[in-house]
């Protein structure tokens, strides 16, 4: 934020972005292929992935509201990012340090439906039914047992949960 006369009067927004939804969650990611923050923002039925200076850089909609989202890295290089076998690959256009347009990441969504869904980039690759809606949702390692995915209620009934892979 700057100031309208540089000596610290009224603050003036470096950018504003009109996404059209109001906005439940906002997250930040360190996204390790763009080497930027990448700002998560989910609302009644989008979410929104917006770069440091405010653009759009993706959005997906669903058909049902997200109650909760966590963004993560596999450890594996480019393991969380999805290749269409027939378009450019997604490392010809990191090392032309083009902006890749998916979100080149893995993401947790919960949902006020009692489910937890998996992305890989953008497709989904997995979905799991909780015993109650999730309003938190983290990944642990517990016991040597990494890929753990741990929810919580908004009663506070933790749960944590492995589907057997990463």
């Amino acid at each position: 934020m700057a100031t309208e006369d540089g000596k610290g009067g009224r603050l003036v927004a470096d950018w504003i972005a009109n996404i059209g939804e109001q906005p439940y969650h906002i997250v930040t990611h360190l996204n390790k292929y763009h080497h930027h923050q990448d700002i998560i923002v989910s609302c009644e039925s989008t979410i929104f992935i917006l770069t440091e200076q405010g653009e759009i850089r993706y959005q997906r909609r669903f058909d049902f509201t997200p109650s909760c989202l966590k963004a993560y890295h596999l450890p594996r290089e480019s393991a969380d990012v999805y290749n269409d076998e027939g378009n450019r690959t997604f490392k010809e256009d990191i090392k032309e340090q083009k902006l890749v347009s998916t979100p080149c990441f893995m993401m947790l969504v919960g949902s006020f439906n009692n489910f937890v869904m998996v992305y890989n980039d953008v497709r989904l690759v997995w979905t799991a039914r909780t015993q109650l809606p999730p309003v938190f949702i983290d990944t642990a390692t517990f016991h040597d047992t990494p890929g753990l995915i741990v929810t919580m209620s908004d009663s506070g009934f933790l749960q944590v949960s492995y589907l057997g892979t990463e």
